[in-house]
């Protein structure tokens, strides 16, 4: 099952006794991951373990004192193992019959994909259980219930045929399905179609279904939205003060309320940078895209077996006008940037130094000087040429990555990144007819022809959000500024920031964003 939820609904309890009945019922080894170490040994520690001791047959069929081991806990031939998404301390190796992702806003879903390859080779179980709170829409547990699930949403009893699901009358600006009465003040749930009163627990019945009714039948899995609206604990007049603390405060307030207590997927749009309406202001549709130039700049950002490429020119005005965009995908990609490399007559490439090293190696020393490897560190600069920079440690300079190849940069992540988005909303990047340009590729889970422009590039830059994070302990109020992605990994905007970052060598460029570049 994929449950997408409100917070504090108790659906992780409800996790907890699903997983303690399979225990019980079956012999079989679950892997409960969460998002970091901390609040896997919390779930463990603190919640699971008290809700077991409750259970005397569990109780009896405790295997030895584990009391301290809050990683791994064994009940008669079942056992249960804590996990965390990216540590290095997991069941690789680890049959395991049972997975539960517990918080996916908080996980990339790359992670999650791969995690679930553990239960590929069992023939006996395959249980999966995806649960959290909402996060951005079209990301982790949203991307889940929407592409995987049958998406069960609860209709609550009222006079139309179907009920009323209470959550999709909740706007951002009104609420659609709460009523203050003037005279008593009581605040309660009402159909606006049918001006019925509702009591959102009362299910509506609709043939075979009732309360959840599902809106795609058949699919892999069985979601559920899980709304406060459907909370005994949370009434009427509670989600009236939080919808108006929220409107009062609005941006991130907006966010937390849809999130939190509507259970469902919001991103404050003070959070994105760039915007489909900015990559329009730079369209011109009088532009073609080209296939070989002279003195031009090359951005690429790779992963497993793809690259994605972004190859741009220098205007006099100094704006930069995209002039090709590429996806090299398989064990060749790399011949891909070649190609490029010679076709457009690269003067300055920055090329993304991992996952495949070896090959961005030997990208740079085929063309030395034009190449440089790229890789993120936090920077009192947002460009760091380490061929140039006579402030790089000497146990840099030193290395022996350096002295094999000293073409590498150093770029600071949120730094460049809002740099090169804003560059789109300043309308200093030229955009040539999105329309005009296709390319075969693995899109959305299958080998397809995209718009390449207009279908992928424009939804990796619309994909990314900017906000705060806490240093460390929360009550100290240390914040600093990060960019996280929504649901997909938008490589479309590291290569665009490489590709900036490459003009930012030149002399004409360098002397525009000085102040930020060494």
């Amino acid at each position: 099952m994929a449950v997408i939820k409100g917070a504090q609904t108790r659906l992780s309890v409800y996790q907890f006794l699903k997983q303690l009945w399979r225990m019980a019922r079956f012999s079989l080894n679950i892997g409960y991951y969460l998002p970091d170490q901390r609040m896997a040994f919390a779930f463990s520690g603190q919640r699971f373990r008290k809700i077991a001791e409750t259970i005397p047959a569990l109780k009896q069929q405790r295997r030895g004192d584990d009391t301290e081991n809050l990683q791994i806990q064994t009940f008669g031939d079942s056992t249960i193992y804590w996990q965390w998404m990216g540590g290095k301390a997991t069941t690789d190796a680890l049959p395991l019959d049972a997975l539960v992702f517990d918080e996916v806003r908080k996980m990339a879903i790359e992670d999650v994909m791969e995690t679930e390859e553990r239960l590929s080779g069992n023939t006996r179980f395959q249980f999966v259980d995806f649960i959290s709170t909402a996060g951005y829409p079209d990301g982790d547990i949203d991307f889940i219930v929407k592409k995987r699930s049958d998406r069960r949403l609860w209709h609550s009893d009222c006079r139309c045929p179907e009920g009323v699901v209470l959550s999709d009358h909740f706007r951002p600006e009104a609420i659609e399905c709460i009523r203050e009465d003037q005279h008593t003040g009581e605040v309660f749930y009402f159909c606006q179609r049918c001006n019925a009163r509702v009591n959102p627990l009362r299910p509506k019945v609709m043939g075979e279904f009732a309360g959840w009714r599902p809106e795609t039948p058949g699919a892999e899995l069985r979601g559920y939205h899980f709304p406060q609206t459907i909370s005994t604990t949370v009434s009427p007049a509670s989600m009236l003060r939080s919808y108006r603390t929220a409107s009062a405060m609005g941006g991130s307030a907006m966010e937390r309320l849809f999130q939190n207590k509507i259970g469902k997927p919001f991103v404050s749009p003070d959070k994105i940078i760039c915007t489909l309406d900015h990559l329009r202001a730079c369209e011109d549709p009088t532009l073609s895209w080209e296939r070989s130039g002279h003195n031009y700049f090359l951005g690429a950002d790779q992963m497993g077996g793809s690259i994605y490429a972004v190859v741009k020119k220098l205007l006099p005005n100094m704006k930069s006008q995209l002039v090709h965009l590429a996806v090299f995908e398989g064990k060749d990609a790399f011949d891909g940037l070649y190609a490029l490399m010679r076709a457009f007559d690269i003067s300055v490439a920055v090329v993304d130094e991992m996952i495949n090293y070896n090959e961005a190696h030997k990208l740079s020393m085929s063309f030395p000087g034009r190449v440089f490897l790229a890789s993120y560190h936090e920077n009192d600069k947002m460009i760091r040429w380490l061929d140039r920079d006579g402030d790089i440690a000497a146990d840099e300079r030193r290395s022996a990555r350096a002295i094999v190849n000293p073409y590498r940069v150093h770029l600071d992540r949120t730094k460049i990144l809002e740099w090169s988005l804003k560059r789109y909303v300043n309308r200093e990047n030229v955009i040539p007819n999105p329309l005009a340009l296709c390319a075969e590729m693995i899109w959305e889970g299958t080998r397809q022809w995209v718009l390449i422009c207009e279908q992928v590039l424009y939804t990796h830059l619309t994909h990314i959000v900017r906000e705060k994070e806490a240093v460390g302990d929360e009550s100290g109020g240390k914040y600093r500024i990060v960019f996280r992605n929504i649901g997909l990994d938008p490589h479309f905007v590291h290569s665009n920031a490489y590709c900036d970052a490459a003009m930012a060598r030149t002399e004409r460029m360098a002397n525009v964003v000085m102040a930020e570049v060494v």
